[in-house]
């Protein structure tokens, strides 16, 4: 039997794992596409997916020997796992069936299909990728267990101070805030880009 953390097994299949690698992910995504090449935001978009996907496990085991590395609770971790997993599938589900005409390149009173809605929906995703990833650099320095106080210091007891017990919690609870604010905010951009919300907010 596997290791049991909070009721999960370590050795348990996450549900990101089908979006670590999407055929025809771009590595290139960020204002200058959404900017200056708007034509290729939908493979951009399933490269945030692909880059979120993979980041998730380092808030959710199994990782490398099925740690929870970041002690981060797995209520917390599953919820951000799940709300990332549905999003893609509500995304990947409009552009499989309604690519033009619908929900991404909503037809335009000219008859033309602007990229408004797919440039929101990219923005909005990027805000939520960056507290995924921003979330990991509290985390880590309470991992870490010390501070920098002296680079010039020759011997680590002059170079570094211990964290206290307060510093530590302080820095669990801010990358914790930071997953539970990406979380409400992938909850919040599906629900808006099925109820088409979002083409309201991107003509504005």
């Amino acid at each position: 039997m596997g290791n049991i953390e909070k009721g999960l097994p370590a050795k348990e299949k996450r549900k990101s794992e089908k979006y670590r690698s999407i055929p025809n992910a771009s590595s290139n995504w960020g204002e200058e596409v959404r900017n200056n090449h708007p034509d290729q935001l939908h493979s951009a978009i399933l490269g945030r997916i692909e880059h979120i996907a993979k980041r998730i496990d380092t808030y959710l085991p199994p990782t490398s020997g099925g740690e929870n590395f970041y002690k981060v609770d797995q209520t917390i971790a599953t919820d951000l796992e799940n709300s990332v997993v549905e999003l893609a599938e509500s995304y990947l589900k409009s552009a499989r069936e309604k690519y033009f005409g619908g929900k991404i390149f909503p037809e335009d009173e000219n008859h033309s299909y602007p990229y408004d809605t797919i440039k929101a929906f990219d923005a909005k995703l990027e805000e939520i990728q960056s507290l995924i990833i921003n979330a990991e650099l509290p985390l880590s320095k309470e991992k870490e267990h010390k501070i920098l106080i002296n680079p010039e210091a020759k011997i680590d007891a002059e170079k570094y101070r211990e964290l206290s017990e307060d510093e530590k919690n302080a820095l669990h609870e801010e990358g914790i805030s930071m997953l539970k604010k990406a979380t409400e905010q992938i909850k919040e951009l599906k629900e808006k880009f099925e109820s088409q919300q979002l083409l309201v907010e991107s003509k504005k």
